[in-house]
C-alpha cells in the first residue's frame, strides 16, 4: 500500500513536469508512470488522476506518433481500459473516451505500418465492438495489387462503411479519421524525407525518458549564389540558436559533384537552400541526418 505523504510528493513533481512539458508522448509517459504507481488503488487516488486528463491532448496529425512502438500505446490503452472500470467519473468523460480511442487508432495504423495484419484486425474489432473480419478482407484480396498494408486498410474502410447499414455516427466519424490519416500516410511529395530522431528528457539525477521518432525533413532551393552552394538551417541546435550558414563542405561538395556528372549546364551555377524540419521549434543535436540533407540537395 502506497504512503499518502509520498503519492501527494510524486504528484506535484510528474505534475509540474507534466504542465511544462509540450510534447504529447511525454505527456502520456508521465501521466501511465505515475498512474502504474496506484494500481489497484486507483479509486483511492482518483482526484489525483483525473487532474491529468485534459492535459492528454489527441494524438492528431501523424507526426504525433511517427516511429511509436505500437506495443507501448498498447502498454496505456490496458491503463486507460482499467482507469475507465475503476473511476467512474472517466467511464463518464467523452474527453477520455476519446483520448482512449485515439490510442487503438493509432495503433491501428502503426501495425499496419509495421505490415502485421494480425495485431492490426485485433484492434480493429476491439474499436469498433464487433468482429469486422479484416483478416478475412486481407485473404480476399490480391495483395500484389497493393503497395502495403495501408492501401488494403483504405480499401476495407471504404467497403466497411459503405456495407454496414447499421453503423452508427460514431462508427462512421472513426473510419473517416482513420480515412484520412491513412491519405496523409500515403501522400508523397518532393524534397523531403523522414529521419529517425530520439526525443530525450533528463532529469536531475542523471536519468533520460527517451522515444524513437521519425521527423520529417526538407530542403528548398530559394535562390542563387554567386561563389558557392550555401545550406542555412531553419531550426535551432544546442549552443546556437539562430540559423546560421551550415559549416560543413561536404554536405553541398558532394551533391555538386554529383549533379556536374549529370548536367554540365550546372556548373558554376551555384544555389541557396534552406533545410527545415516539421515542428521546427524543436532543438536538434548531432550529425545523424546529414546523408538524407546531401541526398535531398
Amino acid at each position: 500500500m502506497n504512503d499518502p505523504v509520498q503519492i501527494e510528493r510524486q504528484f506535484q513533481d510528474v505534475m509540474a513536469e507534466f504542465g511544462q512539458s509540450e510534447s504529447i508522448r511525454y505527456r502520456y509517459r508521465l501521466f501511465v508512470l505515475f498512474a502504474e504507481t496506484l494500481v489497484g488503488e486507483y479509486k483511492k487516488y482518483s482526484s489525483y488522476l483525473i487532474q491529468f486528463i485534459p492535459g492528454l491532448h489527441l494524438f492528431s496529425i501523424p507526426l504525433t506518433w511517427y516511429g511509436m512502438d505500437p506495443k507501448e500505446l498498447e502498454r496505456y490503452i490496458i491503463i486507460m481500459d482499467e482507469l475507465s472500470a475503476a473511476i467512474g467519473e472517466l467511464k463518464g468523460s467523452q474527453h477520455f473516451q476519446n483520448v482512449s480511442g485515439r490510442l487503438r487508432e493509432v495503433c491501428i495504423l502503426l501495425y499496419c505500418c509495421l505490415n502485421e495484419p494480425k495485431s492490426a484486425s485485433a484492434h480493429i474489432n476491439r474499436l469498433f465492438r464487433r468482429d469486422v473480419n479484416f483478416a478475412g478482407f486481407i485473404e480476399k484480396e490480391d495483395i500484389l495489387k497493393h503497395d502495403n498494408l495501408l492501401e488494403l486498410l483504405n480499401d476495407f474502410l471504404i467497403m466497411y462503411s459503405d456495407s454496414q447499414a447499421d453503423l452508427s455516427s460514431s462508427d462512421k466519424e472513426k473510419c473517416n479519421r482513420l480515412g484520412s490519416d491513412l491519405q496523409n500516410l500515403m501522400k508523397q511529395s518532393d524534397g523531403n524525407v523522414f529521419v529517425p530522431v530520439v526525443e530525450k528528457y533528463g532529469y536531475e539525477d542523471g536519468s533520460w525518458i527517451q522515444f524513437g521518432r521519425l521527423r520529417k525533413l526538407s530542403v528548398e532551393i530559394y535562390g542563387r549564389s554567386e561563389e558557392r552552394d550555401e545550406l542555412r538551417r531553419n531550426f535551432p541546435i544546442f549552443g546556437a540558436e539562430k540559423p546560421v550558414l551550415i559549416d560543413n563542405d561536404n554536405l553541398v561538395n558532394a551533391p555538386r559533384i554529383l549533379a556536374e556528372e549529370k548536367s554540365t549546364r550546372l556548373k558554376n551555377q551555384y544555389f541557396k537552400g534552406l533545410i527545415s524540419y516539421e515542428l521546427s521549434g524543436a532543438r536538434h543535436e548531432g550529425d545523424s541526418a546529414n546523408l538524407a540533407i546531401a541526398a535531398l540537395w
